[in-house]
């Protein structure tokens, strides 16, 4: 027996053995012996030791012993049985809601509650003795909560590392960081069930947001009284649907620019954010808040409720923008898929620029790339009021680097050009960006996305600079444990 069918069996055996675990943890929940003690405590160690083995699985310890909560798809089914198990109609019993598209002003489609099925604690008399309500616990001295992340997904390479993360750093801005979330990501086909399941809609979406409490007001925390109770839900999110939503944004986005020259957003909030990305990696943190502020209790019905959810969307995205993010979990970790680099001489940029700018420049650049060398020939050139030789010495410069930057993109992916390379990536299967601060990245687009995906690339870091004759750029490819 190889090592390969060695390990696939002790996965399969880990599996069964959790999912049996897990049922009679449900079944013993709700069977009691007479002395009124539960049999879930004997089979709970169990069930944990074989989800730490999960190589899906992808969690952050808490900062003070917590109750190891359930994955978020069994928490699913086990709301599920519950409301099977009263006699509620499950699609009845769930606040069914329309998607975004069919609402005004927004386009984040809405979010399932999952209090809906869980029913209100009942007033409890002894006789004509009031029973006192619990103290609520100290949220500042409960420590910090568990993130449960999963990625049930195969389709989109991730940096799970990278996202944890940013869900914690969301989390603390937000507030909750006392409290447990449990995000999973899927795929098209399970987000579609789920849809179903739980909306009445067979159809997959971007993102499903599962509450835990129902009487929450938007802006305030939960009133929690046990350490139990520190759990504000789960989140799903479809990364193959976002990578669709991406796709198609990106192609709208490019009509635009060729069309009218220009690309004008009137979203706001998370989807004025997300229509200014077109990557999953960047649109994930963004639906992440938006997920956890459905289960604070913000709404997008009614025309009030959207504009107090969206008003605190752009609040925390301005935060999480400007404040750093804390130190990389001991267990995320990266490795160097590939490296390259490429020097251009600027000279020879300048030449084919003073022929044909516009030919060349539409040639190597993406509708984006091009229309931001538009913008800068503007603030640049027609402001400043530069001489055309002036402007061919910055514009050479400008043009050299994202070249230079391209070229070394494709060979830490081991391709190259094929402008070089028959096999090699198209120019503009790399888009060279620039963060607000000055920062390059860069997009794959196409082959260059499927090129990455197949070897595993989850991040590509450049650099780039220039002085007088030459423009240098470093890439480097890497992938995530």
């Amino acid at each position: 027996m190889g090592e390969g069918d060695l390990h696939r069996r002790r996965f399969w055996r880990c599996n069964v053995a959790k999912k049996v675990a897990g049922g009679v943890v449900l079944l013993s929940s709700f069977i009691r012996p007479a002395n009124g003690l539960s049999l879930s405590f004997i089979f709970r160690p169990l069930q944990d030791g074989w989800r730490r083995r999960s190589p899906t699985s992808h969690h952050v310890s808490p900062g003070v012993p917590r109750l190891r909560r359930a994955p978020a798809r069994l928490r699913s089914r086990i709301v599920a049985m519950e409301a099977r198990g009263k006699g509620i109609d499950l699609l009845e019993s769930i606040a069914l809601s329309d998607d975004a598209e069919e609402a005004p002003n927004h386009s984040v489609h809405r979010i399932a509650d999952r209090g809906a099925v869980h029913e209100a604690p009942m007033e409890s008399h002894m006789g004509d003795e009031e029973v006192e309500e619990s103290e609520p616990i100290d949220l500042a001295a409960a420590g910090e909560g568990e993130i449960t992340l999963t990625n049930s997904q195969r389709e989109i390479a991730l940096d799970m590392g990278l996202l944890e993360r940013q869900i914690k750093h969301i989390r603390d801005i937000i507030g909750v960081s006392a409290f447990d979330i449990g995000v999973e990501l899927v795929d098209n086909q399970r987000m579609q069930h789920l849809n179903r399941d739980f909306r009445a809609k067979d159809r997959p979406t971007d993102i499903l947001s599962f509450r835990c409490f129902d009487d929450i007001e938007p802006g305030s925390l939960p009133k929690v009284t046990s350490a139990e109770d520190l759990d504000l839900g789960d989140i799903f999110i479809s990364a193959e649907y976002v990578q669709e939503r991406c796709d198609e944004d990106r192609a709208e986005m490019e009509a635009q620019l060729e069309d009218n020259g220009e690309f004008v957003s009137t979203e706001r909030g998370v989807s004025g954010a997300m229509a200014k990305t077109f990557t999953v990696r960047e649109r994930l943190p963004l639906l992440v808040i938006h997920g956890i502020l459905h289960l604070l209790g913000y709404d997008d019905q009614s025309d009030s409720d959207w504009s107090m959810m969206v008003n605190r969307e752009e609040q925390v995205i301005k935060q999480y923008s400007e404040t750093p993010m804390g130190p990389k979990s001991s267990k995320a970790g990266t490795y160097v898929v590939g490296v390259g680099t490429d020097i251009v001489f600027i000279p020879r940029v300048k030449r084919a620029l003073s022929r044909a700018e516009e030919r060349f420049t539409r040639r190597i650049f993406t509708a984006r790339e091009h229309y931001i060398y538009r913008q800068f020939r503007k603030t640049r050139k027609d402001r400043r009021n530069l001489t055309d030789d002036e402007w061919l010495e910055l514009a050479a410069s400008f043009v050299a680097k994202r070249f230079a930057t391209k070229e070394a993109v494709s060979k830490a992916l081991g391709v190259g050009l094929r402008i070089i390379h028959p096999n090699g990536l198209r120019l503009k299967d790399i888009e060279v960006l620039n963060r607000p601060s000055g920062q390059p990245y860069v997009e794959l687009l196409n082959e260059g996305r499927r090129k990455g995906m197949a070897m595993g690339v989850v991040d590509v870091a450049v650099s780039q600079a220039d002085e007088k004759e030459y423009a240098v750029a470093f890439a480097t490819a890497t992938g995530s444990t």
